[in-house]
């Protein structure tokens, strides 16, 4: 008996030496970086409903240092600690997972404050009209690599709005085709498409619908085919909707368009 006492003795000190590994100097430890991640999740989901004070770049990054200084960090800081973690996968799961459970604990408890922020997300001129998970994890047992959205119209729409889908890429080394489109209500089809390299990188792909046309529904897809022991995080994902703005909207010519079929055409067909 007295032997097998040392031996859990001597097994719990070698777990406790294990969980208490020192993290490398200039990289933020596990349980402060799921702390700062979640104060960023806040900070990035107060900017989203309130884009008219967050909207712009000076404000987010205003915002985004005083999240940081909380927790004596620059972007530089950051950056390595994403990277460090990113090669050490396990322990990048473990905060990953636990700043999604603190997430969704915060929204269990706040569940009727939380049902008010996501009417207000998608009403006004400057809106995230975003349907799922801002967070997804993709990986080669995924049972689908298709991140896909439709939305239908509804009476907050106008002709000519401008829809940008946006999402922080992490840990990637297969490359994501992204593509944005919208059919109008005469059967007409206008999209925008753009492909995102391996790393760790942001995507920003906007679609100007037509400002003469009323839109049936907008739709979205990103494509991967991630290797078996790869792991791809897209992260702080939004749809950001604004309204008809005549500087931006010369960027439908850039966009590909497809005609409705004539009703001759279809006769053709069938």
């Amino acid at each position: 008996m007295r032997a097998t006492g040392l031996t859990i003795a001597a097994a719990s000190v070698i777990l406790a030496l294990a969980g208490c590994r020192k993290t490398p100097d200039g990289i933020i430890p596990p349980d402060q970086m799921t702390d700062l991640l979640i104060d960023m999740h806040k900070a990035e989901g107060v900017a989203d409903m309130d884009y008219r004070d967050w909207g712009n770049d000076s404000s987010k990054l205003l915002l985004r240092d005083a999240v940081y200084g909380r927790y004596n960090a620059d972007q530089a800081k950051v950056d390595s600690s994403l990277a460090y973690y990113g090669r050490h996968i396990g322990e990048y799961m473990d905060i990953y997972n636990e700043v999604i459970t603190r997430l969704e604990e915060e929204v269990d408890r706040s569940e009727a404050i939380g049902n008010q922020s996501i009417h207000l997300t998608i009403v006004g001129d400057s809106a995230n009209a975003w349907p799922l998970s801002r967070r997804i994890v993709l990986n080669s047992m995924s049972p689908a690599k298709v991140v896909a959205f439709s939305l239908n119209r509804d009476d907050n729409w106008e002709n000519g709005d401008l829809y940008t889908w946006n999402a922080k890429i992490i840990n990637a080394r297969s490359s994501i085709k992204w593509h944005i489109g919208a059919e109008y209500t005469d059967g007409a089809l206008e999209w925008n498409f753009v492909e995102s390299n391996e790393g760790n990188d942001a995507v920003s792909l906007s679609l100007q619908t037509d400002s003469t046309k009323s839109v049936d529904h907008v739709f979205g897809y990103a494509v991967t085919s991630p290797m078996d022991d790869e792991i791809i995080y897209l992260d702080s994902i939004s749809l950001m909707r604004e309204r008809l703005n005549p500087l931006s909207y010369p960027r439908r010519n850039r966009q590909q368009r497809a005609r409705p079929l004539s009703e001759d055409s279809i006769s053709k067909k069938q």
